[in-house]
C-alpha cells in the first residue's frame, strides 16, 4: 500500500511540475506579446504650461511648445493627441531672474514619457510693481442746442496701473473716451480704460485697477469772459473833476447761444450820474444785459474818484 502511494506521489509531483512549466510559458509568451505590442511616438508641437507662478511676478519669457516622446500600448499611444498631454514647469519658489528648468509632464495611465525635447528649458521672470497715474477722459462728438462741455468729472480721477518693471515706463498715459454727439443733458456713463503709450498705443501687458470708471460730463450754455465799462451822465461841480474810476468785478462771464456771444465785446453799466458832484461816489449799479445773453451777476459796485482840479 505505501508502495502504492509512493508512486502515486511521483505521479502528482510529475503533473505539477509540467503544469507549473505549462504556466511559465505562457505567463513568459504573454509578456513578451505584451512587450512587443509596447511602440515609441515622439508627438510634436505639444503645448507648454507652468504653474505655481507667484503673484509678484510675471513670465516673461518661455518657450510656446515642446517635443515629447511617450512609450505604451501602440493603440493607445497612436490615439494620443497633443492636448491630451500636459506638460508643465514649476514656478514655486522662484524669484525675479532667468532661470533653467526640467520639463513634467501628465500623461494617461499606462503612457510612460521616455524623453522631451528638450529636456530643460529658459524661463524669464519679471517683477510686476505699481503706479497709480490720472486717468484722462478724451471727449468726441458735438453736443446738441447749442450746448458746451463743461469740466468732466472721473469717479476715480486715478487708478492703479500694475506691469512688469520694464513695461511700466511705456505707460505714458491712462485714458477713456466718451462719445456725445448730439446730446442735450449731462452725460453719465461707464467708461473703459486703456494703458497708451507715447506712441498712441495700447500697453497689452499693463493691467489697471479698476479698468473702469464713471465719467459725468456737464453741458452748459457756452460763455465767455468780458470786460466791463462805466458809463456816466452829468458833470461834476465847476472846479472839480474825475481822474479815475473802478469796477468791481471789471470782468463778467457771460452765457449764450454762440453767434450772440461773439457779438458782445463788453457790458456797459446804467449811467452813474456825476452832475454837481464835488466828493468821490461809490455805488451799486446795474450791467446793460443784451438781448439773448445771460450775466452771472447783474449789478456791480463803482467807485468814482472826484478831485479839485
Amino acid at each position: 500500500m505505501i508502495e502504492r502511494l509512493l508512486k502515486s506521489n511521483k505521479a502528482v509531483l510529475v503533473l505539477s511540475f509540467f503544469l507549473a512549466l505549462m504556466l511559465w510559458s505562457y505567463v513568459t509568451q504573454e509578456a513578451q506579446r505584451a512587450n512587443l505590442s509596447e511602440v515609441t511616438r515622439t508627438i510634436t508641437n505639444v503645448p507648454l504650461a507652468y504653474r505655481n507662478l507667484d503673484e509678484t511676478l510675471e513670465l516673461v519669457t518661455i518657450p510656446r511648445q515642446v517635443d515629447v516622446t511617450l512609450r505604451g500600448p501602440r493603440e493607445r499611444v497612436y490615439d494620443l493627441q497633443p492636448h491630451d498631454i500636459q506638460v508643465f514647469v514649476d514656478l514655486k519658489g522662484l524669484l525675479e531672474g532667468t532661470h533653467r528648468l526640467s520639463l513634467q509632464a501628465q500623461v494617461p495611465r499606462g503612457i510612460r514619457v521616455e524623453t522631451f525635447n528638450p529636456l530643460q528649458v529658459t524661463v524669464e521672470l519679471e517683477e510686476v510693481i505699481m503706479q497709480f497715474k490720472p486717468v484722462t477722459l478724451l471727449i468726441t462728438g458735438e453736443p446738441g442746442g447749442g450746448l458746451v462741455v463743461g469740466d468732466p468729472i472721473l469717479q476715480p480721477d486715478q487708478v492703479a496701473v500694475w506691469a512688469p518693471r520694464s513695461v511700466l515706463p511705456e505707460v505714458v498715459q491712462v485714458s477713456a473716451e466718451l462719445n456725445i454727439a448730439g446730446a442735450t443733458s449731462e452725460t453719465v456713463q461707464i467708461v473703459r480704460l486703456r494703458a497708451i503709450d507715447y506712441l498712441g498705443r495700447e500697453v497689452t501687458r499693463a493691467e489697471l485697477n479698476p479698468d473702469e470708471v464713471e465719467a459725468r460730463v456737464p453741458l452748459v450754455e457756452p460763455q465767455k469772459d468780458v470786460p466791463v465799462e462805466v458809463s456816466f451822465t452829468g458833470e461834476p461841480a465847476a472846479g472839480y473833476r474825475v481822474t479815475s474810476y473802478r469796477a468791481d468785478p471789471s470782468v463778467i462771464t457771460i452765457f449764450g447761444r454762440k453767434p450772440l456771444l461773439q457779438a458782445v465785446e463788453k457790458l456797459q453799466t446804467e449811467q452813474v450820474n456825476l452832475e454837481g458832484a464835488t466828493e468821490n461816489i461809490t455805488t451799486e449799479v446795474t450791467l446793460v444785459i443784451p438781448e439773448g445773453i445771460r450775466l452771472s451777476r447783474q449789478t456791480i459796485q463803482v467807485e468814482i474818484v472826484i478831485e479839485p482840479q
